[in-house]
């Protein structure tokens, strides 16, 4: 079947899919392990997020649009990114928990709970940090066009 799309549409750039590649390797190895500590599956679970807002992100992103609606995309894309964190790692408990099958649970239902109650907090953080971004481009490209002109 011959598609209309171009070949780089759709597609991650290579750097991303390694950075996904070495991820799921990394957290491959870590369910392994005997942990019960909050910061590593914290931090799989906000790179997790991190990777498929920047997949989805880029996919959008290729797309011409005016410069307000791309900031107010990339704070959606920082809200994906940073309630996908507590998300993602509250999943990340509930699964190495469920796959060690200990008499005692490798992260009790209240340490769970913590990090999801978290994810609102986390979203906002993710918004501003995507706001900011979306507005420094912005400023980036006007300081541009003036020096252009």
């Amino acid at each position: 079947m011959i598609s209309a799309r171009a070949p780089s549409e759709g597609t991650s750039p290579p750097w991303l899919r390694l950075a996904t590649i070495a991820f799921s390797i990394a957290l491959l190895l870590w369910l392994g392990v005997e942990d019960s500590h909050v910061l590593p599956v914290t931090l799989f679970g906000a790179t997790g997020a991190l990777l498929l807002a920047l997949h989805k992100g880029l996919a959008y992103f290729r797309r011409p649009h005016a410069p307000g609606v791309r900031a107010v995309a990339l704070a959606a894309v920082g809200v994906l990114a940073g309630g996908g964190a507590a998300l993602g790692a509250a999943f990340l408990m509930l699964l190495k928990t469920g796959l060690h099958g200990h008499g005692f649970p490798d992260y009790p239902l209240a340490q769970i709970l913590t990090v999801l109650a978290r994810a609102p907090v986390w979203a906002l953080a993710g918004a501003l940090v995507g706001l900011g971004l979306g507005l420094a481009a912005m400023a980036r490209k006007g300081n541009e066009s003036k020096t252009k002109t």
